[in-house]
């Protein structure tokens, strides 16, 4: 037998077969999501509204994975009159998906340990929320707004145990180079 023959029939047995197109229903849903990507970057505070920290805020979003993930970095530095830029007080580091099992957006926030949480996404035209709970403390959720001409705006809110009150602990304005 032909050595070659041999060595061929043993890599096709090993060679995993790639989907000549990627599922369509993932796909589908990010590309509803196409707004998102891109370059931002713009201001925010975090804090409370009697003591609030000032940073610049710079994101960047990329589809990876032929259009099945979207890679969400970014980078915050402390806003000081008279600098550029501050000390790194933020850093973001997620993925974004469509879930086809739960038949919905789902995101794995990372943090700089490597500890991450998973949330589901509620989107509803370009405006996305998406949170979690955090033990003995309570929940935390964001919402972000995409406008039409490159802006996105974003809050973030806090609330303790079971109380029906959010208080809002972050803010983030941001716009995308035309």
């Amino acid at each position: 037998m032909n050595l070659g023959i041999i060595t061929l029939a043993v890599f096709a047995t090993f060679t995993p077969e790639q989907p000549a197109q990627p599922p369509p229903p993932i796909v589908e849903k990010m590309n509803a999501l196409q707004f998102m990507l891109g370059e931002w970057s713009g201001e925010g505070w975090i804090g409370s509204m009697s003591q609030r920290n000032e940073f610049r805020i710079r994101e960047r979003i990329q589809s990876k994975l032929g259009g099945r993930v979207f890679l969400i970095e970014g980078s915050g530095t402390a806003k000081i009159p008279g600098e550029a830029d501050g000390p790194v007080v933020h850093e973001a580091f997620a993925v974004l998906t469509w879930d086809v099992p739960s038949n919905g957006y789902i995101m794995r926030a990372f943090k700089a340990d490597g500890a991450y949480v998973e949330a589901k996404v509620e989107v509803e035209g370009r405006k996305l929320v998406w949170g979690f709970d955090v033990p003995a403390f309570g929940a935390v959720r964001f919402t972000l707004e995409f406008g039409e001409d490159g802006q996105w705006a974003e809050f973030g809110e806090m609330r303790r145990g079971d109380a029906e009150k959010w208080t809002r602990f972050l803010e983030m304005n941001l716009t995308k180079p035309r």
